[in-house]
């Protein structure tokens, strides 16, 4: 993320405090590009991260499969 996009995605977030005016919670506007590409590329990295650990398969034998599910020829 860039410095730009970091300041346009403070711009649509506000902050929840507590009586004590501690900073309890963040509101995003999902109205916002930015917000919603942020929150896109945060989801990928998760999804990306969970699934470091599993093992990948040959290109041929996902293809193979996928064809065969959506019964297609190859």
């Amino acid at each position: 993320m860039t410095s730009t996009q970091a300041k346009a995605l403070q711009k649509s977030v506000r902050y929840i405090m507590n009586p004590q005016g501690k900073e309890t919670d963040i509101v995003f506007s999902l109205n916002d590009k930015n917000v919603q590409e942020f929150f896109e590329d945060f989801l990928d990295l998760l999804v990306s991260t969970e699934r470091q650990s599993e093992e990948g398969i040959p290109l041929a034998k996902f293809k193979e499969e996928f064809y065969k599910r959506k019964s297609i020829s190859a």
